[in-house]
């Protein structure tokens, strides 16, 4: 293992670890889409706060929320964004009860859920879903 390999091109050597280092930084994710990623993780057990997720991250708060203003985001408006596009896939796509998703959306009541709806959807959670199942049995019988 120790010995050098015969034919060896350093050349290629440097531009391989160089393509690599360029490859894991394109793939690697943003610091927004970390914090993301765990609010989708947290909010069904409820646990989602800024708090929470800066200690997962092993940052402070106020790290988090910098690091974020770097990338033009803010915390509450990722967790909105989160679930406003979860409580779109789940009234769409999904046949569970209303209280089970305003639990899976972080929510503690579902008042505050229908709120959330309307403000996303200018309508209530069961008419977008009415009207996404009208929609699905539309285009399958079109």
């Amino acid at each position: 293992m120790r010995h050098p390999i015969d034919g060896a091109d350093s050349s290629i050597k440097t531009m391989m670890e160089d393509f690599v280092s360029e490859a894991i930084k394109a793939t690697s994710l943003s610091f927004s889409h970390a914090v993301r990623d765990l609010i989708i993780k947290l909010l069904p057990i409820q646990r989602c706060t800024i708090t929470v997720v800066a200690k997962y991250l092993a940052v402070s708060e106020r790290t988090l929320q910098r690091r974020l203003k770097d990338e033009g985001m803010v915390f509450e408006t990722i967790v909105d964004d989160v679930r406003k596009d979860l409580a779109w896939d789940y009234l769409t796509g999904q046949k569970m009860r209303i209280s089970q998703l305003t639990a899976l959306l972080g929510y503690t009541e579902q008042s505050s859920f229908n709120r959330a709806c309307q403000r996303w959807f200018s309508r209530p959670p069961l008419k977008v879903r009415s009207e996404a199942a009208n929609t699905n049995s539309h285009q399958m019988t079109g």
